[in-house]
């Protein structure tokens, strides 16, 4: 079983995001990014989802192993729970979320921010 977790924020009208990969509870992998001319925190969560999706896809293989994603964005997890989104400026990335999870098992729940600490970190690891 695999676990995702993201986050995202912006800092001084600079958006940032990292995520983090679990498998059998075990850290795998994690990466952090910069969204230079981005200054919508969600946005940064929604990427910092996505890259982490692409790369469970990529680690996971055809496999059907479930992956459970966390996050702290409640914003985030209502979204792909409803499966729909009012925010023109969101639909892009709430598109390509949903494409990708087309390939995966999943489920999606909420975390409290101090448990979503590595992912919290991962975006807020980068000074630019």
């Amino acid at each position: 079983m695999y676990k995702l977790f993201f986050d995202g924020s912006v800092r001084n009208g600079v958006a940032y995001y990292g995520y983090v990969i679990y498998r059998n509870d075990k850290k795998i992998y994690s990466n952090c990014g910069v969204l230079l001319h981005e200054d919508n925190s969600s946005i940064a969560e929604y990427v910092g989802l996505i890259c982490g999706l692409k790369r469970v896809i990529e680690l996971k293989g055809p496999t059907k192993e479930a992956v459970h994603i966390f996050g702290d964005s409640l914003l985030i997890i209502q979204h792909l729970k409803k499966k729909q989104i009012k925010s023109k400026r969101l639909l892009p990335v709430f598109e390509e979320t949903k494409l990708l999870l087309l390939q995966l098992n999943w489920s999606i729940a909420w975390i409290p921010s101090k448990n979503n600490s590595e992912a919290h970190k991962m975006a807020r690891s980068i000074n630019v």
